[in-house]
């Protein structure tokens, strides 16, 4: 049960990268 609520840790962590990296994309025009 650890593994898979680390796995679920690392899902959360990787979605919250990428919503902010695509606002960041979205916030400068040169990319």
């Amino acid at each position: 049960d650890c593994g898979t609520a680390h796995d679920r840790d690392i899902n959360a962590a990787r979605n919250i990268l990428a919503a902010g990296l695509r606002r960041l994309a979205v916030g400068i025009p040169a990319l």
